[in-house]
């Protein structure tokens, strides 16, 4: 799937948390690790780093009962 539909993008924001459920920090830039980035609370593995589309924020909004999805930055 990925092979016939990823496209170009681009970056946004990047946000992490140095502890789970701690608040979010927005950085400008972030070290890559085996471990996932430098200075997030996730590990290695499936959930090391979360993707989202811009298109989807509304979906996700809606499906949370909200009239929109708050931007953090």
């Amino acid at each position: 799937m990925m092979a016939r539909h990823a496209q170009p993008g681009r970056l946004d924001w990047i946000g992490l948390r140095g502890e789970r459920y701690g608040v979010m920090r927005v950085v400008n830039a972030a070290i890559v690790t085996d471990a996932g980035l430098a200075g997030d609370h996730a590990s290695a593995g499936k959930k090391a780093v979360t993707l989202m589309q811009a298109e989807h924020l509304p979906v996700i909004a809606q499906l949370a009962g909200r009239d929109s999805v708050a931007q953090i930055g």
